[in-house]
């Protein structure tokens, strides 16, 4: 759910930074039906306004950003999708950073307790975990190991276990990494930016990437990991990260310049590989 606007006509984009799939991942939408092209999460029905608060984590395996609007200010207005979208704000202060993406790692200290997450991971911790991500989805490793021979954990075992946390799983970093993420959002970010009050009367949904060619049990590893980090599940809404990317450019990116009835294609551009296919 970046905003990162297009770097060619091609519509390149990189809304998740993590690294692409072995196969290819790729989303090809029509200018002209870019709007029914993906179910659109929270779309208003009779007696369901959807909620105040949108929180779109663009969770990735090397880097993770989060942006968010306040739709009820928008619920009855004039304004165009356009226009609204221009209003969604992307956070760009982290603890010990000043950017819009934030590492994805853990630092644990010897009880097994994550103690530092993002930019708060130094390297001097005694057990540092990072690309946990593609713990989740097996066979990832056949792919790596070609590209990153001499690199060790999950880039090149999806089965990988830490020495220092024999026990814990994919699943288990990804619920402390969110945790994180959450906490700050929630409890931090929105405190200081709109003050101690705001959440009060708000209902909040959420909306998390995931590769376009994660299993359904990589998804439901991920759906795990959302729960322990207690996001509602009522509440939250997954969408691939080349369709998120396909939505932007189709429907409110003007530096592209498409037509009506013209296609176009999506090369996600991540940590680790690029993966693009142009379907005519």
């Amino acid at each position: 759910m970046s905003r990162t606007p297009p770097a060619a006509y091609s519509a390149s984009s990189s809304t998740d930074m993590s690294a692409a799939m072995p196969a290819p991942d790729e989303v090809s939408v029509s200018a002209t039906n870019a709007s029914t092209a993906v179910e659109r999460p929270f779309s208003s029905t009779p007696g369901d306004a959807g909620p105040d608060l949108v929180i779109a984590i663009d969770f990735g395996t090397t880097f993770t950003g989060v942006a968010y609007i306040h739709a009820a200010h928008y619920k009855d207005t004039d304004l165009t999708p356009h226009q609204i979208a221009q209003r969604i704000e992307v956070i760009k202060r982290w603890p010990r950073a000043d950017q819009e993406k934030i590492p994805t790692r853990l630092a644990y200290d010897d009880a097994g307790q994550a103690v530092q997450w993002g930019s708060g991971v130094t390297g001097t911790q005694k057990t540092n975990i990072s690309c946990f991500k593609l713990g989740l989805q097996s066979g990832l490793d056949a792919h790596y190991k070609r590209n990153f021979g001499g690199s060790t954990g999950f880039l090149t075992d999806s089965n990988w276990k830490s020495p220092n946390l024999p026990n814990k799983e994919p699943v288990d970093f990804v619920a402390d990494y969110l945790s994180f993420i959450t906490d700050h959002v929630i409890n931090k970010h929105f405190p200081r930016t709109f003050g101690n009050a705001f959440l009060a009367n708000q209902t909040i949904g959420y909306v998390v990437t995931v590769p376009a060619c994660w299993s359904q049990k990589a998804k439901d590893l991920t759906r795990q990991a959302t729960m322990r980090a207690n996001i509602p599940q009522s509440s939250l809404h997954f969408i691939t990260e080349p369709e998120a990317a396909a939505l932007y450019c189709a429907s409110i990116s003007n530096e592209v310049g498409l037509r009506n009835g013209e296609y176009f294609t999506v090369c996600d551009a991540g940590g680790g590989t690029v993966v693009c296919r142009l379907d005519s």
